[in-house]
């Protein structure tokens, strides 16, 4: 294997190279052929404190079996308050039901300040979206995320800094908008001056179940 790292101005730029050998594993039978890995990526900064770059990663088999993802990400921080950022990626590998529904993306902001703090996003990630050189917790999903903190400090109070008071959601469907899960939380927090704080929260989780299943000897949890 080989690698190149280094930055040369606003640009960054790293590159790997990886080749296994074919290998036979006797304790299961398994013949694992030749394969290489290989990882380009370049970032370029702009502006004061904001960048783009992209990727691309491959997988190539000797036996014409491969696996290629390629995606581009930005962050851009408007201002010391206000930031938002968009990412998007791609996978190929043969066959041409793996050509549809391979994307995904994921987009949003987020504003802070002493006294307020929110944020919003939203993935989507495609049923047959699959990068071989990565992880991907779950398929063919739409995530919407979002949350809301008012901290406003307490100099009356001598012995408390800081209280904050936060909201945060997430609702998960599939492609057919199934709701997959949906969850809200709410929390308040205090924060004291000799740097212990004390916390109270409530949640409220759904959570859509395909199957049935037992948790022990007649005790089932019923799909929804």
């Amino acid at each position: 294997g080989a690698r190149l790292i280094g930055k040369t101005g606003d640009y960054s730029l790293g590159v790997l190279s990886l080749q296994t050998d074919n290998i036979y594993i006797d304790s299961d039978s398994t013949d694992v052929p030749e394969i290489n890995f290989s990882a380009i990526r370049l970032k370029r900064d702009i502006f004061s404190r904001s960048s783009v770059g992209v990727m691309f990663l491959n997988k190539e088999g000797m036996n014409d079996g491969y696996n290629r993802s390629a995606g581009f990400d930005t962050n851009f921080n408007v201002n010391e308050n206000f930031s938002f950022f968009l990412v998007g990626a791609g996978t190929f590998s043969p066959g041409k039901e793996s050509r549809r529904n391979n994307l995904a993306g994921n987009a949003g902001f987020r504003f802070q300040s002493d006294l307020w703090q929110y944020n919003l996003s939203f993935l989507n990630i495609d049923r047959e979206f699959n990068p071989e050189m990565g992880f991907v917790k779950r398929k063919d999903i739409r995530l919407t995320e979002g949350g809301i903190t008012l901290s406003p400090r307490f100099d009356q109070i001598p012995a408390i800094r800081k209280i904050f008071i936060t909201g945060t959601g997430n609702y998960q469907t599939n492609r057919h908008n199934r709701v997959l899960n949906r969850k809200v939380t709410g929390t308040f927090t205090i924060d004291f001056e000799n740097t212990t704080n004390i916390s109270f929260t409530v949640d409220r989780e759904f959570e859509y179940l395909e199957d049935d299943f037992d948790i022990r000897p007649g005790l089932k949890i019923v799909r929804g």
